[in-house]
């Protein structure tokens, strides 16, 4: 997806934050391709420890703010359904991107995955999502479904369907100069 709407992975060696990220799985598997210098910032402590084994730097956010800035790529991967304010979230993580930097969120679609989560404290439609960070200042470049590869299913989830998640890629909205 990032690759279709954008040319993030063109510019060289990029600074990515994956808010969230748990383990650091995601930075791991982009750094595979792309030269990621990664953070991971996230409550778990146990997931941070891997994710530093993986390489990426951590912010346990339970203990710390994160101080870095100019992110080329803010990654929000199954994160905002789970905060109890995620647009005050998104509007915070804002301040952290670069200019030309661009945010991939991605969240459970609720037409198309089961409620049965309970700690999941919001639901998204593909409207709301795209409301949310349009009335939050960025500038949309994409957005539609996602869904969990077939091969999950060899893991007990029998889930995945067309439209089963959401994602929406953005950005700081470009300001005149008039």
């Amino acid at each position: 997806v990032l690759k279709k709407s954008t040319d993030i992975f063109s510019n060289g060696e990029i600074k990515m934050l994956d808010y969230g990220g748990y383990n650091g799985f995601l930075p791991y598997a982009l750094n595979q391709k792309h030269k990621i210098n990664s953070f991971v910032a996230d409550l778990d402590p146990k997931g941070l420890d891997t994710a530093k084994f993986l390489g990426s730097n951590t912010i346990d956010l339970s203990k710390n703010k994160i101080n870095e800035k100019n992110f080329d790529l803010i990654t929000i991967v199954h994160v905002l359904e789970h905060l109890d304010q995620p647009k005050e979230n998104i509007i915070e993580l804002k301040s952290l991107l670069s200019d030309e930097g661009v945010i991939y969120a991605e969240v459970p679609n609720l037409y198309g995955f089961p409620l049965g989560d309970e700690a999941h404290k919001i639901a998204f439609t593909q409207y709301s999502l795209v409301k949310m960070f349009h009335s939050s200042g960025y500038e949309i470049f994409d957005y539609g479904f996602t869904k969990t590869p077939k091969e999950s299913i060899k893991f007990d989830y029998y889930y995945n369907h067309d439209l089963e998640n959401l994602f929406i890629v953005c950005g700081k909205k470009k300001r005149s100069l008039s």
